[in-house]
């Protein structure tokens, strides 16, 4: 019995697997070079052909070509291998080139698997920290109407080498003014690159979120800091769909702009996902798709950015906790504690929802808004927020609009309403009661046209209404600006009129205003900085308020390297201001322009008095030891730092005259350029015989760190050598080696020509053990035609291992 049921089990097993896998008839096997829609794909594959003609590829080829293949496709089994028929995919044609033994399929793009492109960050990042610490100070002398009022600014900054930065701040002012020193801020704060967060211990301001209050706390928050990665998309990314027959090269243009140039694709579906392009508002792609024979396909479509949307699943927040502070001359007093916590959630690329709370004692807070864009009509935001405090529960709601048109037209509404019970736990200008915003700009060919209203009904108080007007963008040869404000509660109206033309780097700029029965025209030249950010500029107007004498005024700006001074003269008013900084990295304590974000030291070991610059702005000269600051690198992006080529001697060494640095928030970095001994000898190469060395031989220093190539003659030149006697060997042909002494004087600058030197052929023992050379060549660069004598050491001492002829 149980022997007939095994018998009924596999005959049924075997008619299943028969509906898969069908027995292989009589096939023969044949090799093919295989073309799809015209492109090569392999220069031998095994396939199967019938009886009837027809052809089966195997799985795993047809998957390597990217063909998709259904699982309700029937196959056939051969020496391990699945075989696909080609005539069971629908559209697919195959024809057999016998006279050259090539398979030639046409295959539709939509059978092939989709190809999806991203643009992110090309590989790890590398940041660049030293230990550091600097000290920005910050003058200020006022002069009005006869009274002289100073004061001053210290900010104190520490940075490790295992990362966090530690940073305080004081001011200062002269007693009869109140306190002398006062402490403002200290705050330790910590970047974390991978995870997009910082971490502050200390000082701090809440976030409010979009319905909440902002306070001043100590304590401590964790935030999330985008700035830390700047490859990274926050905002939606458009994803581009298309489908190509045959490999081809995409271009994509954003407000015809280019943004991907010449991406290649292969045939079949895709999925493209443009890079970051801050644009907020309406936009318009174009993808052009040319395939290899030039025809091009275009396909527009409309999208709108705006900066409230966060990419799908990005979290944005900032959770504090700590104790509320003081303000002005209670900043260091501290009172009742206070937490709070913002987090904004990227659901869709069309939709971000915020949620916010915040609470402190007698105060709860919670609100919750959300953001929705409409590709063609803009984007539209609502919000509520409740508080809770012991006098009863309050409201604010807000709904707003807003359209950014790809021609520059723009649209904004806002209407805020709030109860007379809503509080937040900090600072909040918004009042109770209604308050309603419109504005709109329209182009008006190189010009905007702007209007603007804005009025709010407090709950107690007259209501306050404002329309504005305004002209602005190029005009002729200049830029005009041009704004007038009329109060529609009585307030008097104020206009603003600017018109400013370039002459060559400089500008001639000619203003006038009147804002509460005060009018004031003037005309004004300002001089710009020198291209590299380092020298003077001054500025000379000529003005006349309403029913005063004309007087001039001015300002005059130093941007030198170890600081920045600026003063302002008006008719009763004199304001001078100094900043800078002391910095100490590396080991090197130096004077420089004030420290907003990060610095650093470029170290040229050797080369004094070069000029080095930052991102194309010049940071300064190198002193004798071949230093210089660099006090204004941006944070966690890649910053060039480069030579001036024209300091350095023609004899220098530098490998590059470009390097890189990537440092954190207001952390210290140093680059240190590989650079050797300024000069080099010549020789010529010759062999025991007397012949010159092949050119295109090989030189290398004893440990095989340095390399340099052998020209004609086996005119060789050897750069930053060290003085006195240094040994090198030769690499001659392909197994030859010889070597030879070099006795390099004291000063090399001038590279001396050491005439003739003999390369003594090495023992087979010792060639086959000396170092391969693993050293970066020296560039191919030979030295100037004029080359100097030379010198006695030179010539009259030769080393045993090599002897010196005359030239």
């Amino acid at each position: 019995m149980r022997v007939r049921w095994i018998a009924v089990v596999a005959f049924v097993l075997a008619a299943c697997v028969g509906q898969r896998v069908a027995a292989a008839p009589e096939f023969e096997q044949r090799v093919f070079a295989v073309v799809i829609n015209g492109e090569p794909v392999s220069s031998g594959s095994v396939v199967l052909q019938a009886g009837d003609g027809s052809i089966l590829v195997a799985g795993d080829d047809l998957k390597r070509w990217r063909v998709k293949l259904d699982a309700r496709v029937p196959r056939t089994a051969l020496d391990g291998r699945a075989y696909f028929s080609l005539r069971d995919f629908p559209g697919v044609t195959a024809r057999v080139d016998e006279s050259r033994q090539i398979l030639d399929l046409r295959v539709p793009a939509g059978l092939f698997e989709p190809t999806t492109l991203g643009f992110g960050r090309p590989g790890e990042r590398r940041f660049d920290r030293s230990p550091g610490a600097f000290m920005n100070y910050w003058f200020s002398d006022t002069h009005f109407a006869g009274t002289a009022f100073e004061q001053g600014i210290f900010e104190l900054g520490a940075s490790g080498a295992r990362g966090g930065v530690l940073t305080s701040t004081v001011g200062w002012r002269p007693s009869s003014f109140g306190a002398g020193w006062q402490r403002l801020n200290t705050t330790w704060e910590r970047d974390f690159a991978e995870a997009r967060k910082t971490l502050r211990i200390g000082d701090g301001i809440s976030s409010p979120g979009r319905l909440g209050g902002t306070v001043s706390f100590g304590g401590i928050q964790v935030a999330s800091d985008f700035a830390v990665d700047q490859e990274f998309q926050v905002s939606p990314a458009l994803a581009i769909r298309g489908v190509t027959p045959s490999s081809s090269l995409v271009d994509v243009l954003v407000n015809n702009v280019p943004a991907v140039n010449a991406q290649p694709v292969p045939a079949g579906p895709f999925l493209l996902n443009t890079p970051p392009l801050g644009i907020d508002g309406q936009g318009q792609v174009r993808v052009i798709v040319r395939d290899a024979l030039g025809a091009e396909h275009v396909v527009v479509e409309p999208f709108y950015q705006s900066r409230y949307l966060l990419r799908p699943g990005v979290d944005e927040y900032s959770y504090e906790a700590g104790f509320m502070r003081g303000a002005g001359s209670a900043l260091s007093s501290y009172g009742k504690p206070m937490a709070s916590g913002t987090l904004r959630h990227g659901v869709t690329d069309n939709f971000t929802a915020e949620g916010h709370l915040e609470a402190t004692s007698g105060l709860a807070l919670g609100e919750l808004t959300a953001d929705v864009t409409f590709p063609r009509f803009g984007l539209v935001s609502a919000g509520l927020a409740t508080s809770f405090t012991p006098a009863g529960t309050g409201l604010r709601a807000l709904l707003g609009y807003e359209f950014r048109a790809f021609n520059g037209m723009a649209l904004a509404a806002n209407v805020t309403a709030a109860s007379p019970q809503f509080k937040t736990i900090g600072f909040d200008a918004r009042a109770s009661g209604v308050t309603e915003q419109f504005a709109v700009t329209l182009p008006v060919r190189t010009l905007a046209a702007s209007f603007g209203f804005l009025a709010t009904h407090p709950t107690q108080g007259p209501a306050v209404s404002y329309a504005t007007v305004g002209l602005s963008g190029r005009l002729g040869s200049g830029t005009l600006n041009l704004s007038t404000t009329q109060g529609l509660s009585g307030t008097p109206a104020a206009y603003f009129f600017t018109y400013i033309t370039h002459i060559g780097r400089n500008t001639l700029s000619t203003r006038t205003s009147n804002s509460a029965g005060i009018g004031r025209t003037s005309m004004d030249y300002a001089t710009a900085l020198p291209p590299s950010g380092l020298g003077s500029a001054v500025d000379l107007s000529l003005n006349r308020d309403s029913g005063g004498q004309p007087f001039v005024g001015g300002s005059y700006l130093l941007e030198a390297a170890p600081l920045h001074f600026d003063t302002f003269i008006d008719r009763d008013l004199v304001l001078s201001n100094l900043r800078g900084a002391f910095a100490l990295v590396g080991g090197k304590a130096f004077a420089t322009r004030d420290i907003p974000t990060s610095y650093g030291l470029a170290i040229v070991p050797g080369y004094p008095n070069v000029r080095v610059y930052v991102n194309g702005l010049e940071a300064g000269r190198t002193d004798k030891d071949g230093k210089v600051a660099l006090p204004f690198l941006v944070p966690y992006a890649v910053n060039r730092i480069s030579l001036d080529q024209r300091d350095l001697p023609i004899s220098a060494n530098i490998d590059h005259f470009e390097e890189t640095l990537v440092p954190y928030f207001r952390s210290a970095a140093i680059v240190r350029f590989a650079t050797g001994r300024a000069g080099g000898v010549i020789v010529r190469l010759r062999l025991a015989d007397g012949s010159a060395l092949p050119a295109g031989s090989l030189v290398m220093s004893r440990d095989g760190s340095q390399t340099y190539p052998v020209g004609d003659d086996g005119l060789t030149y050897l750069s930053a050598v060290a003085e006195g006697t240094s040994a090198y060997k030769a690499v001659v042909g392909g197994d030859g080696k010889c070597e030879f002494t070099v006795d390099v004087p004291h000063d090399a600058s001038a590279i001396p020509d050491l005439g003739s030197v003999v390369c003594v052929t090495m023992p087979p023992s010792a060639a086959s053990a000396s170092p391969s050379p693993t050293g970066t060549p020296a560039p191919p660069m030979m030295p100037p035609p004029t080359a100097a004598p030379a010198s006695p050491a030179a010539t009259t001492a030769p080393s045993p291992a090599a002897t010196t002829a005359p030239r």
